[in-house]
């Protein structure tokens, strides 16, 4: 398997564990609760709550990506 493909494999793996943990964090949890945890996270809003949240697989998936492909050898 090629360098860059491990480093892309590293990548999906962290951003689906990320989203697992997310949703094993709110499942269970009230309307209310999810809501105001959004605002809590998006100093304010809602809506830039949900941004933050949806950045976080993101965000890991391109630290995993850099980590994989700075410790492999080319």
């Amino acid at each position: 398997m090629a360098d860059d493909t491990k480093a892309k494999v590293a990548a999906g793996v962290g951003a689906v564990g990320i989203t697992a943990a997310i949703t094993a964090a709110v499942s269970g949890s009230s309307a209310a609760a999810m809501t105001s945890t959004l605002a809590t996270v998006g100093l304010g809003s809602m809506a830039a709550g949900i941004g933050v949240v949806a950045a976080a697989p993101v965000a890991i998936a391109g630290l995993a990506y850099g980590v994989t492909r700075l410790f492999t050898d080319d």
